[in-house]
C-alpha cells in the first residue's frame, strides 16, 4: 500500500482518499452555512478492512475543525465512528 493522498473538494463537496492508484474513498457532505452535513462514505471494495474510512473521517474532521465548522452526522458510518469513540473515552476514565 502506497502513502495516503488526501483531497477535499470544495465544488463537488467531498473529502476524498487514494490509498492505491485511481482507487477513491469518499466522503461527501452537504453545505449549510457553518454545517457540513455528512452524508455518505464510499469505500471501493478493494479497500475495505483496511482503515480507510477511519483515516477520511479523521482527515475530514481535522479540516472542518480548523475552519471553524460543526457536523452533522447524517451517515451511519460517521455515527458509528463517533458512538465508538465516545465509548472507548468513557471506558479509559
Amino acid at each position: 500500500m502506497s502513502s495516503p493522498n488526501y483531497r477535499h473538494l470544495a465544488e463537488e463537496q467531498s473529502y476524498q482518499l487514494e490509498l492505491e492508484p485511481d482507487q477513491w474513498a469518499r466522503l461527501d457532505y452537504q453545505r449549510e452555512g457553518n454545517v457540513l452535513h455528512l452524508n455518505h462514505t464510499i469505500v471501493p471494495p478493494s479497500l475495505r478492512g483496511k482503515g480507510a474510512a477511519a483515516m477520511l473521517l479523521e482527515f475530514a474532521l481535522k479540516d472542518i475543525d480548523e475552519q471553524g465548522l460543526m457536523i452533522n452526522p447524517v451517515c451511519t458510518y460517521v455515527q458509528s465512528y463517533f458512538c465508538l469513540l465516545y465509548t472507548s473515552d468513557a471506558a479509559d476514565e
